[in-house]
């Protein structure tokens, strides 16, 4: 069976282990004509997207689909979805304030209710050991791409930015034992490649918290001048940041990494941990001479969270530059000149 998972906080591992393969779900480039009749164009691109292609058939190759609770805007997807979809559908109501006394025992009860649903739906059980390895396995997929977002940053230019967003979308697209084989081929490959960026500015990326940004926004980094260094995005190195612990539990084991909020998400309510102050920290780890933000147009979370991040980089003196994007791709003019001006600002500085 085939699962299509919707970002950003479905424990795709407990969804191997029960023997299905997780699909996240990614809306297409296409423009959106039936998803129009459902939500209003100021609901996100993804919400808007995901159910146009669900109208249309594209997602008919899923025999189920499973949404976390991320935000109000999702809820309504799942919610229309209900009535639409004519297969399995779960919702997992997870806790947003990941900081209070009872996050975990409330964590917890929504995996064993997921869980149930999952052995429920296959007819099969999921046992600790199938569970142990589906862990292993998902936390050597992340230990690859973490070496290849390794390589990236130590050789700028290795890669053009569209072709870093590739390969990132592989790890939420692809069967992990294949993806895994295909990750060690590629490494060894790129350890014999030269580059030569030197005079490029080193940019963070940062922001998309659901979906992949179009290719063509990705590719003005490279026509104005810049190489990518490193990136917060959902469709990269936010969801290979962390491993699930191999000791104890496996289910607890599953909380505890949704709990940590690493890298910190605004869909999550953490007054302990940061996402400013991880941006920094990234940024100037990465050796990033600036930041953009790639903000989705009618992202809540994002969009409430952006003053945080502004604060954050203009304290810490490192210079960003906000491009608003959409899934109705425009004219990229503007977008191109403020971008090219922004880096040989910083390449000057």
């Amino acid at each position: 069976k085939l699962l299509g998972c919707a970002p950003m906080h479905l424990p795709e591992e407990m969804v191997h282990a029960a023997g299905v393969t997780p699909v996240v779900l990614q809306p297409g480039h296409e423009p959106i004509t039936l998803g129009h009749s459902y939500f209003y164009s100021f609901f996100c691109g993804y919400v808007r997207g995901t159910m146009d292609l669900f109208l249309k058939g594209s997602f008919d190759f899923v025999d189920g689909v499973a949404f976390p609770d991320t935000c109000l805007q999702m809820r309504g997807l799942c919610s229309i979805l209900r009535d639409k979809w004519q297969h399995y559908l779960e919702f997992m109501q997870l806790p947003a304030d990941v900081r209070k006394p009872d996050a975990l025992p409330v964590t917890l009860k929504a995996l064993r209710v997921f869980q149930k649903s999952l052995e429920e739906w296959t007819g099969r059980r999921i046992a600790a050991k199938d569970f142990r390895e589906s862990i292993l396995l998902y936390n050597e997929s992340r230990s690859l791409m973490r070496q290849f977002y390794h390589l990236c940053r130590e050789r700028p230019g290795l890669l053009r930015p569209r072709e870093i967003q590739a390969v990132a979308l592989s790890s939420l697209l692809w069967p992990k034992e294949e993806q895994k084989t295909l990750l060690r081929s590629l490494l060894k490959e790129l350890e014999g490649h030269r580059t030569s960026a030197p005079d490029k500015a080193r940019l963070f990326l940062s922001g998309h918290l659901c979906h992949a940004p179009q290719p063509e926004v990705l590719d003005l980094v490279d026509k104005a001048g810049g190489v990518v260094v490193n990136d917060d995005l959902y469709a990269g190195y936010r969801s290979i940041a962390s491993d699930v612990a191999v000791d104890g539990k496996p289910l607890e084991a599953l909380g505890r990494r949704y709990l940590a909020n690493f890298p910190p998400c605004p869909t999550r309510s953490d007054n302990e941990s940061d996402w400013g102050r991880y941006l920094v920290e990234s940024a100037r780890s990465s050796r990033a001479q600036g930041v953009v933000v790639l903000l989705v147009k009618f992202c809540e979370p994002h969009i409430f969270y952006y003053p945080h991040l502004r604060h954050a980089l203009e304290a810490a003196k490192i210079p960003h530059l906000v491009l608003e994007t959409e899934h109705e791709l425009t004219a990229l003019e503007a977008e191109r000149t403020r971008l090219q001006a922004f880096v040989e600002m910083i390449g000057k500085s």
